[in-house]
């Protein structure tokens, strides 16, 4: 029912992986696995806990990106203009 609203589901801390690189691969691979609510939510844990992190920009690129390939371009230009 949120897919089809439009509402990302938050994660819960259980859910992402303690690791830095393990929180970036399970984004990714969500990503990939075309769980866009999933990625955004991974991404976005991963871009506040690790702000300083050189993947930081890559994360919020592909939170963009993921707008776009559900077909929501004014969502996906808030994203990418950040």
């Amino acid at each position: 029912l949120a897919r089809r609203a439009g509402v990302d589901m938050p994660v819960s801390d259980a859910d992402v992986p303690a690791q830095r690189d393990a929180h970036y691969q399970a984004a990714a691979a969500a990503y990939e696995s075309r769980e866009f609510s999933q990625a955004r939510a991974l991404y976005r844990a991963f871009i506040t806990r690790y702000r300083d992190d050189a993947r930081a920009d890559d994360a919020q690129i592909a939170i963009g990106r993921s707008y776009l390939l559900e077909d929501r371009p004014a969502t996906a230009l808030g994203e990418l203009r950040r």
